[in-house]
């Protein structure tokens, strides 16, 4: 009878831990619900903060350089927008001129027309901006002088339109498509890492660099007008997606509704970056990287430690490689292909009308960045290491060593002064490169001494001093908040 009584005694008593144990996952969890709540919060008070921070600094009011590049791209966007009309990128002619005559130019008589000596100062002036896109919008028959085709880097006239179309035709949509564009991106983010601490914890930290970077830029060497929501700093905005998808592969989530469609809509955002600027497609190779990677460990670690008996085991496990993430990047690339075969202009598959980027040009210019370069190349001593000027001087050497002329690189149209200074400058881009980058490669193999000086001791030293020099380098942005966010965590 004793035990008989006991025995249920001891049995009453595993309920009880049970309980006990359900009662603190239970409160872990609201813990951790709590936590992720504070990091949405914080997150969201620093993305109001860089909104107001940046209105308040006056960044939203100004034109980001390269000015020609989103001169043109504005043209595209105010003859769609304001006139209906879409062919391929290119854009009403009259459209371009009165934007250019309004002091978006490099011609001095168009900046004298302005009371102006530089683009730069049109650019930093709301109120000549202002009048440049107004005389745009109210001409009374755009397509009277025909069409203009711009240059590189065409989709970021799809930019411009997305901004237009939600904010108005002003010189502030810009600013606030960025920001608008960067929320949202943060926000599918956390929505689908809602429940990993770790990872909002690290969109919470990139937000606060957003935030400093957003400040540093302006201040970089004023070789043009660097603000973030300008085509050359675009890349800033992919990184969320790009983290987006590259966690979607190492925490291996599983393909539902809510994680297709956010990574969806990341690819999409990163689909609209790769068009408008083309050296952001090193973030898709990241990504690849990292997907062939995690496969290869998989796999190997599959076939090396998979059971005796379990003949089967490597292919459940390939099965179960995030692969689905990669797929939804790929089919976007491939449309991404799709549209720039198809969607331009005929004009734009011409050959005068095919202009790549310059890359052999900005390696030629880091290569001179040498103290040795005017006794070994005779490049003037007063030439600025980052100066263009050192990229021609050496093609028209290269020119000259050869017999060739100059004219047959040179685009030799009606449109060279929207493009350039002079005429004699107007180069089509692919075949300029191309010379430059024989001598590039020249240098390389006969005076590898110098080669190798300039990129791994000179250029990594210019690098680290412009970083951390007094007008870049703030404190205020860099530290400071993210003190702040650290104490209130």
């Amino acid at each position: 009878m004793v035990m008989q009584e006991q025995a249920p005694k001891g049995k009453a008593r595993k309920p009880r831990f049970r309980d006990q144990r359900g009662h603190f996952e239970r409160v872990l969890s609201d813990w951790r619900r709590v936590r992720s709540y504070c990091l949405l919060a914080l997150t969201a008070i620093i993305v109001v903060l860089t909104l107001l921070d940046g209105i308040a600094s006056g960044i939203h009011k100004q034109l980001p350089g390269p000015m020609s590049r989103h001169r043109d791209s504005m043209a595209v966007a105010i003859s769609f927008v304001h006139y209906g009309f879409w062919d391929g990128y290119a854009s009403f002619r009259l459209v371009n001129k009165v934007l250019k005559e309004a002091g978006l130019s490099v011609q001095a008589q168009d900046l004298q027309r302005v009371g102006a000596t530089h683009y730069f100062q049109v650019m930093q002036n709301p109120e000549l901006l202002s009048r440049a896109i107004a005389a745009a919008v109210a001409l009374e028959n755009p397509a009277a002088d025909g069409l203009f085709f711009m240059q590189d880097e065409k989709g970021m006239a799809i930019v411009f339109i997305l901004a237009f179309l939600i904010f108005g035709t002003n010189i502030k949509s810009l600013f606030y498509l960025y920001i608008l564009l960067f929320s949202l991106s943060l926000a599918v983010a956390y929505l689908t890492f809602r429940r990993r601490t770790e990872v909002l914890f690290f969109f919470l930290t990139f937000a606060c660099m957003h935030y400093a970077v957003m400040f540093i830029i302006p201040e970089m060497p004023q070789l043009d007008v660097n603000l973030i929501q300008g085509n050359r700093y675009l890349g800033i905005l992919c990184m969320i997606p790009m983290f987006h998808v590259m966690l979607l592969l190492l925490h291996r989530v599983p393909p539902t509704v809510w994680s297709v469609t956010g990574a969806v809509l990341q690819v999409l955002l990163l689909l609209l970056i790769f068009n408008a600027r083309v050296a952001t497609l090193w973030q898709a190779i990241a990504i690849y990287g990292l997907g062939g990677a995690a496969w290869f460990i998989f796999i190997t670690a599959t076939v090396r430690w998979r059971p005796a008996n379990a003949e089967h085991a490597g292919p459940r496990a390939v099965r179960r490689l995030p692969a689905w993430p990669l797929a939804v990047l790929t089919i976007g690339m491939v449309a991404l292909w799709v549209h720039h075969q198809t969607g331009f202009h005929a004009h734009f598959y011409e050959p005068t009308g095919q202009q790549g980027r310059l890359f052999w040009h900005n390696l030629i210019t880091a290569l001179h960045n040498n103290p040795e370069r005017t006794a070994r190349y005779g490049i003037p001593a007063n030439m600025p290491e980052y100066d263009d000027q050192v990229s021609y001087l050496l093609f028209d050497r290269e020119l000259e060593r050869r017999g060739e002329s100059r004219d047959a690189y040179l685009i030799a149209d009606r449109d060279w002064p929207y493009r350039t200074t002079e005429a004699h400058l107007d180069f089509r881009k692919d075949s300029y490169d191309r010379v430059l980058r024989d001598v590039f490669i020249r240098t390389a193999i006969d005076d590898p001494t110098y080669f190798l000086n300039s990129f791994l001791v000179y250029q990594p030293v210019t690098a680290i001093r412009t970083i951390f020099s007094e007008d870049l380098f703030k404190w205020r942005y860099l530290v400071v908040l993210p003190i702040a966010v650290l104490l209130v965590l």
